[in-house]
Order: structure tokens, then C-alpha cells, then sequence
């Protein structure tokens, strides 16, 4: 009975030392992670031509890729519809909508364009 305490103390120890060891690792990697973003911060502060050309990059990157960008994001106002007839909706959509606006205490309207919007977005993908 001696031995099995000491072996489970001996665990209970390599487990804290585990534990404390995974902690410090977690930690100073996150000491350098700041550190390594303060030193890029203030190396784009010094060389404001990095700073350009990382500008024109994404600018460019961005621009490339605008037509893939939702039209939530890049449709005009009247694109951005909030709210739909539940009633416009198929079926399947239409009792969707019913239930999660039942079960959450949400408007069936606003359900409807978001149940709307997830059917286009899974078909697409």
C-alpha cells in the first residue's frame, strides 16, 4: 500500500511539472508572437516603402479578387434584403424558417432571408 502512494505521488508530480511546463512554453510563445508584431510594427513605421508596397499588394489582392466577395458585402443597398415573405420560400425552406423562428423567438421575415441566403450559399458550394 506504501508503494502504490509513492508511485501515485510520483504522478501527481511529472503531471504538475507536465502542466507547469506547457504553461511557461504557452507563454513565452505568446511573449514572442508580441514581440515579433512590435518589431514588424515599427519596422513599417521606419520603411514607409514596405508599408507601400504592402498596401498595393493587398490593394491589388483585393481587387483580383472582388468578384468573389459576397454580394452582402459589395451589392448596393437594395441587394442587402433583410427580410423576406416565408410564404416566397419552397417548402422545405418555408417550415425551416417556421421552426427556427419558433424555437428562438425570431420574426419569420428576417428568418426567411437568412434561411434563404444559407440555401444559396450551400449550393453554390
Amino acid at each position: 500500500m506504501h508503494a502504490a502512494s509513492r508511485v501515485r505521488q510520483a504522478l501527481f508530480v511529472i503531471a504538475g511539472d507536465i502542466a507547469r511546463g506547457f504553461m511557461e512554453i504557452t507563454h513565452n510563445s505568446i511573449a514572442l508572437l508580441g514581440l515579433a508584431v512590435m518589431f514588424l510594427g515599427l519596422t513599417l513605421s521606419m520603411q514607409p516603402e514596405l508599408r507601400q508596397a504592402g498596401e498595393l499588394q493587398l490593394m491589388e489582392w483585393l481587387q483580383d479578387h472582388q468578384d468573389t466577395l459576397p454580394s452582402l458585402v459589395t451589392g448596393k443597398a437594395a441587394d442587402r434584403v433583410t427580410a423576406l415573405n416565408p410564404k416566397d420560400l419552397p417548402k422545405p425552406q418555408a417550415a425551416l424558417t417556421q421552426w427556427i423562428s419558433r424555437k428562438y423567438n425570431i420574426g419569420t421575415e428576417p428568418m426567411a432571408a437568412l434561411v434563404a441566403e444559407a440555401h444559396a450559399a450551400g449550393t453554390k458550394a
